[in-house]
């Protein structure tokens, strides 16, 4: 998501050549963006169901997306956002349910605090946000005008967020958990080839 935040010109452009890749970029930033939060969250969504605790996010989805839809006709109505009042209206209703209930109520859940899961959002959105930040940094040194080099800029923003995110989002504790498995995994992979 972090890479297409910066990139999804040029896919657009790769994609659908002689398409108005600038309308589609806008589109596309605004329905990614929420999902930046929504990602970072998206494991609580299954605590509802380990919990058996559905009626609630059930009511909760049915009244935001009804409060949604009514806001966007509003919104048509009243301004000259036409096409751009859906992203917009259905990006912020998707942020305030996944900041406001979905966090919140995933802690009460567990019989926790209802800040519980409020660390774990910030470093997922810390993440992206430096996922988007490296890809910013390569942008002006790179020009992507095929597919092979959309892959290689692809792999190289994902190595080098990945070793950058390590650092930052993870703790010390964390991170020897991560190189342990994956020192495990090398050496299997290791016997296999030899």
């Amino acid at each position: 998501m972090g890479f297409l935040l910066v990139y999804s010109g040029e896919f657009f452009s790769l994609w659908v050549p002689g398409q108005d890749t600038n309308l589609l970029y806008r589109l596309s930033f605004l329905t990614v963006a929420p999902l930046i939060i929504g990602a970072s969250i998206n494991p609580v969504y299954g605590l509802f169901t380990v919990t058996n605790r559905l009626k609630i996010p059930s009511i909760a989805v049915l009244i935001g997306s009804s409060l949604q839809t009514i806001i966007i006709i509003i919104v048509i109505k009243t301004t000259n956002l036409g096409i751009w009042s859906i992203p917009i209206v259905s990006g912020i209703q998707a942020i305030l349910r996944n900041t406001v209930f979905t966090t919140v109520y995933g802690g009460l859940c567990l019989d926790q605090k209802w800040h519980t899961f409020f660390p774990a959002l910030g470093r997922g959105v810390l993440g992206m946000i430096i996922v988007v930040c490296v890809g910013l940094i390569i942008k002006p040194f790179v020009n992507i005008d095929n597919w092979l080099m959309f892959f290689v800029v692809v792999a190289e923003i994902g190595v080098l967020s990945i070793i950058i995110n390590m650092f930052i989002v993870f703790n010390h504790n964390d991170r020897c958990v991560i190189f342990s498995k994956v020192k495990i995994k090398i050496k299997n992979i290791w016997k296999r080839l030899y």
